[in-house]
């Protein structure tokens, strides 16, 4: 194996700073996870039917970001065309929703997110633009008299139409529904579900497992809405341990380092320390590959990289949040089997009211399970 790395020696000579940067932006390794929970919204999007909003959710840290990253940018590629012939159009765009401060969710707050969001990739790409209502324009000198959720709100709808905005992404999604009670969290779901069918767009939301939490009760709403879930891989599983092992090398490989590291027989301790999880294994090799800058050495050494690890509480937590999360999906797919094997509308009101209260009930197709 020839460890001398092929990158360019401009990158190999850079300062440190620049080479830590370049590996924590640049380099992304579109595994198999993530390709296929992209592929299956980019596919949604394109050729939307009932489903407008969609959840995608998995473990703290496991790449739910990068995969938004890569969706948005799939996304500008594929309405290039159309962009350039309409420079007002927005093919996608999202924010990030905050906690809510004392529990409870600030729906103006959101509402002004989304504007000044929308602003943003209006700068950011320099899109000429004229609307004639102005409601971009106008809202920091409108803002005293519009501050209102109402106004707010139909503000929103009118980008997202005037735009033609095909798709509106928001991490940390679970915020949205960090309310006390199943009444207020439906009101939540109905409430972005209204805004994804008025305005004809798409949402997704991504987020952790709290996300199945979310009620959904109703049949006009699980028709409007899907899941995907952002699987780890474990390395019980064949195919896991091989896709796992690939997205190792290929960082090992794409290390601003003049030797590459062998991480050949490290797989099974890599797997292990980063749960199954890229996102957690990019950040974990970030700063090994900080501390070998640190030393000025020119390849990653075990104790580089035992430096790095998470803590063991951390790894716990994650741990811990991950079998939860995956012992209430799996319920939830046996609830939905069950629910599709009633022949009564009897049947289905019996089953609801044995429910515990603020506990889900899935009528939503569930896709991208890995």
């Amino acid at each position: 194996m020839n460890n001398e790395s092929s990158l360019t020696t401009e990158l190999l000579n850079a300062d440190s700073s620049r080479k830590l940067d370049y590996f924590k932006t640049q380099v992304i390794v579109p595994h198999k996870n993530l390709k296929q929970i992209s592929n299956q919204l980019l596919s949604k999007i394109l050729a939307p039917d009932d489903a407008l909003v969609y959840f995608v959710f998995g473990v703290t840290g496991i790449g739910k970001t990068t995969l938004r990253k890569r969706l948005q940018k799939v996304l500008m590629e594929t309405f290039l065309d159309k962009l350039r012939c309409n420079p007002g159009k927005i093919a996608v765009s999202g924010i990030e929703v905050p906690s809510p401060e004392g529990g409870k969710f600030s729906h103006r707050d959101y509402y002004e997110r989304v504007l000044h969001s929308l602003n943003e990739v209006l700068i950011e790409y320099k899109i000429i633009y004229e609307i004639h209502d102005k409601v971009i324009n106008n809202f920091e000198q409108k803002s005293d008299r519009s501050r209102n959720a109402r106004a707010l709100r139909r503000a929103v709808e009118n980008v997202f139409k005037y735009r033609q905005i095909e798709a509106f992404m928001v991490d940390e999604g679970q915020h949205i529904f960090a309310t006390s009670g199943a009444q207020q969290m439906l009101e939540q779901m109905n409430w972005i579900k209204s805004i994804a069918n008025l305005t004809e767009t798409v949402h997704i939301l991504f987020g952790t497992y709290d996300l199945l939490n979310c009620p959904n009760l109703t049949g006009q709403i699980g028709r409007r809405s899907e899941d995907f879930h952002f699987a780890p891989y474990y390395k019980e599983n064949k195919e896991d341990y091989t896709e796992f092992k690939k997205v190792a090398l290929t960082f090992a490989r794409y290390m601003p380092l003049v030797k590459v590291p062998n991480f050949e027989n490290k797989i099974d301790y890599f797997i292990d320390y980063s749960v199954g999880s890229v996102g957690l294994f990019h950040g974990w090799l970030y700063r090994s590959l900080r501390n070998c800058m640190d030393e000025h050495c020119n390849t990653l050494t075990f104790k580089h990289i035992k430096q790095g690890e998470l803590a063991p509480y951390k790894r716990k937590i994650i741990r811990e949040e991950l079998e939860n999360g995956n012992r209430v999906f799996a319920q939830l797919m046996n609830d939905n089997d069950n629910l599709n094997e009633s022949n009564t509308q009897g049947e289905m009101q019996e089953h609801f009211r044995k429910r515990t209260v603020g506990q889900r009930c899935p009528k939503r197709d569930l896709v991208g399970e890995n």
